[in-house]
């Protein structure tokens, strides 16, 4: 493994396609038992809509449409601090849910249209 032009070592489409789909799973799993057990249906949406953006995400990164390795470090940063916030918002019942999502998509976004 050698350092690339941003300085991040390894392969990150390696850690992104292993990472979104088992929290995606974990977040799907989580989403249908607050909707159909706890009847908390606002946390439970906000889980399931993070967990349909995190499988679309690593459909893009394995069917190849988005390289994480042509990306900037600004845009790695701009879609890892979207999954932080993203995750802590959940914990906290949804606050800063939004710019976690937005923070999160954008990185993705311009990570895609690079990669074009």
């Amino acid at each position: 493994m050698e350092y690339t032009r941003n300085g991040t070592k390894g392969d990150q489409n390696k850690v992104w396609k292993i990472l979104l789909p088992v929290v995606a799973t974990i977040f799907l799993t989580i989403a249908v038992s607050m909707i159909v057990f706890y009847q908390n249906y606002y946390t439970g949406t906000l889980y399931l809509i993070t967990s349909i953006l995190y499988f679309s995400s690593a459909y893009l990164i394995t069917t190849g449409r988005v390289n994480m390795m042509k990306s900037s470090l600004n845009e790695q940063g701009t879609l890892a601090l979207g999954f932080i916030l993203l995750a802590i918002a959940l914990a906290l019942n949804g606050l800063f849910w939004g710019l976690g999502f937005v923070l999160f998509l954008a990185g993705i976004l311009s990570i895609r249209k690079k990669s074009e």
